[in-house]
């Protein structure tokens, strides 16, 4: 098999943060991966010179390539390399097109600059951020043999389904100056293929059989270490004496996909969490996508209410008097006067807002592939661009009516204003009733809903095992906790004797400097208490025991998930009660990692895969060597082939050896009978 890594970056560009190209660490990436073919994708550039300077420095397959935003995508294009000149001009065609990191390319753009994409391996993200919209998917489908995944995980569902492409992951490496061995990912792809050109590629990519993540071509494992120690991509267990590597293991799994989504709960953090500021600082935290959930609706009002056209009672006063003047001063008419725009009211122009909005739901329904199947299910994608384009045309209409009126408006001002100064009558003032009559509508429903909230309310009653988080919202009591919620000082003790009149009170805390972003906060209190299954407050072990459970329950949104010996805080019963059954559940959807020494949380769960490590000094350097292998596995082996009995190291690792496992039976016996 050959390994390799189609998508590494060496020239800094909009979409980078900064770094310098090093070729040394070009090469040192390619001899500890050990890689037999790399492709340069820079983002919209293709630099021809130093391309050529990259190949003749590498003794391995080297293709040119460009990393392009296409619709909101992101697609790899590779070229053979006996074309340089061709591909460079079409790359620069893209450069010039592409000048900030927003901007990307229509399909068809991208066409008439590569013209027969069949020229090419084309590779798009797909459930890789930024991911290739569907409807360009479907386009460039007869082009593509491969997508880009951004997880083991995702590789293997893709791989079993029967009708997707073949995913590939790989590195997204930066080849840059100052380069640590630690930050070298371990995200490349192995293909059965023997010599590596452009259409071996495509024809090898078409046959998901010949393509893998591990040396092992097992499809639920992936890499894990840079020597080819391979894990299961769901439930890993890793063992191991004091000191022999298994946090080192657990830092360099870190750090080689800390580009993906990975939580890591380190040892003795779940009990440093527990103290009283440091657990409430750990509970908002957790609890921030709820305070968003039940703020959203509040925050959109918030920002209804800001834009309300502040009017003036003058602005009233000034009206009633220009109207009385007129009234009384009428025998005064003149020609000035008498002309028809003299007294003119302006044209209301109409809020296409909802419009808007409605255009934005269709394109989400579009864009949104976690719901595509279900829209498709009801709506034909061809009948819902049909609406979009419908929708867009009429918002057009009226923003034009509305841009025809307001240019009306302004003559109309301009004209009144130049026939009263001429005029012996002032013009009556003009006022716009029917926004004075929605601003004070809105103002009087804003303060009725702020009011509803005169008393504390729960809004969120949620159980993770033996806990109950409960979330209550109450009317602010004081000063105090406003700045607690803003997360910023800021004097507010004038705007917070407004507070009982809520409109104004709001206009009071813009006022006085509040971020308009923050404003909602300001309104109610939110706060969020854990309570035990008797309804009573946490204990310190029962902070570590809630800390632990709420980590795993809310890791599912992560690709990896990383234990160190948790059970240093929890007794046996807890453990098989309450954890186990969690940490199995969620190995389903993100791959685990578990450090243990403790036999119930390491056995009972049955891994998927155990890892063994095991240290040694060599010439004075520390060497760690790590053993895998299946829970039903006789030996555990490393990458290299060196092998050990699992039956010895369970042993010794979770019974503290065969006599102590023999006498703790014996005693068990002994009080039984």
């Amino acid at each position: 098999m050959k390994k390799i890594d189609l998508h590494v970056h060496t020239i800094k560009t909009i979409s980078d943060s900064a770094f310098d190209f090093s070729m040394e660490n070009l090469k040192h990436y390619i001899e500890v991966c050990n890689l037999d073919s790399i492709a340069i994708t820079n983002h919209n550039l293709f630099d021809k010179n130093q391309f050529l300077d990259i190949k003749s420095n590498l003794n391995i397959k080297v293709f040119p390539g460009i990393e392009v935003n296409l619709e909101k995508g992101h697609v790899l294009i590779i070229s053979e390399d006996n074309n340089v000149d061709d591909f460079e001009t079409k790359c620069k065609e893209v450069e010039n097109r592409i000048i900030t990191a927003e901007d990307f390319l229509n399909y068809e753009d991208f066409l008439s600059i590569f013209g027969d994409l069949n020229e090419y391996l084309i590779i798009p993200h797909y459930y890789k951020d930024p991911s290739m919209p569907l409807e360009i998917l479907n386009k460039l489908n007869p082009y593509i043999q491969a997508v880009e995944v951004g997880s083991s995980k995702k590789w293997s569902s893709f791989m079993k389904e029967s009708e997707s492409k073949t995913p590939v992951i790989f590195s997204d490496f930066r080849a840059k100056d100052g380069l640590l061995d630690k930050e070298i990912p371990v995200k490349q792809t192995y293909i059965d293929i023997d010599d590596i050109t452009i259409s071996k590629l495509k024809m090898i990519l078409s046959d998901k059989g010949k393509v893998h993540i591990s040396s092992n071509n097992d499809v639920d494992s992936f890499q894990i270490l840079h020597d080819g120690t391979n894990a299961s991509n769901k439930l890993n267990v890793i063992l191991g004496k004091r000191s022999s590597g298994k946090t080192y293991t657990l830092d360099t799994i870190y750090n080689s996909y800390k580009n993906q989504k990975i939580k890591y709960i380190k040892q003795f953090e779940l009990v440093e969490n527990s103290g009283k500021e440091k657990f409430e600082e750990l509970i908002n935290k957790q609890q921030q996508e709820s305070v968003n959930e039940f703020y959203k609706e509040l925050k959109d009002v918030v920002k209804i209410m800001v834009q309300v056209s502040e009017y003036n009672i003058s602005d009233i006063d000034e009206f009633l008097t220009t109207l009385k003047e007129y009234a009384v001063n009428k025998e005064k008419d003149d020609i000035f006067s008498k002309c028809k725009l003299f007294g003119e009211s302006k044209f209301y122009l109409k809020n296409n807002d909802n419009l808007k909005r409605s255009i934005n739901a269709v394109i989400t329904l579009l864009e949104d592939k976690e719901i595509e199947s279900i829209v498709t299910k009801h709506i034909k994608l061809d009948n819902m661009k049909l609406l979009l384009i419908d929708l867009i045309k009429l918002y057009r209409e009226k923003e034009y009516e509305n841009t025809i009126k307001d240019y009306t408006n302004k003559l109309v001002d301009k004209i009144k204003e130049e026939l009263g100064k001429k005029s012996s009558l002032n013009p009556i003032k003009d006022l716009d009733f029917i926004e004075i009559a929605k601003n004070e509508l809105k103002i009087r429903k804003f303060n009725e809903l702020i009011g509803m909230i005169n008393e504390e309310k729960t809004f969120k009653n949620e159980k993770i095992e033996e806990f109950k988080i409960i979330g209550t919202v109450s009317p602010i009591k004081q000063v105090s906790d406003i700045t607690k919620q803003l997360k910023y000082r800021i004097s507010l003790s004038e705007a917070f004797k407004k507070y009982k009149n809520p409109f104004n009170y709001l206009i009071k805390l813009k006022d006085s400097g509040v971020n308009i972003e923050d404003l909602y906060k300001c309104l109610w209190k939110v706060d969020f208490k854990v309570v035990n299954k008797f309804g009573n407050e946490l204990s310190g072990g029962e902070k570590a025991e809630y800390n632990l459970l709420a980590e795993i329950k809310n890791s599912y949104k992560n690709d990896i998930l990383l234990i160190d010996e948790p059970e240093s805080s929890f007794d046996n019963i807890f453990i098989k009660q309450h954890v186990i059954d969690m940490i199995k559940d969620i190995s389903n959807k993100t791959t685990v990692f578990l450090v243990t020494h403790n036999n119930t949380l390491g056995l009972l769960m049955s891994p998927d895969c155990i890892i063994y490590t095991e240290h040694n000094l060599e010439n004075g350097q520390n060497n760690f060597l790590v053993y895998t292998g299946k829970m039903s596995s006789n030996e555990l082996k490393t990458a290299n082939g060196e092998r050990i009995r699992s039956y010895d190291i369970l042993m010794d690792t979770m019974e503290a050896g065969i006599d102590a496992y023999e006498r703790r039976k014996e005693l068990y016996e002994n009080i039984k009978n």
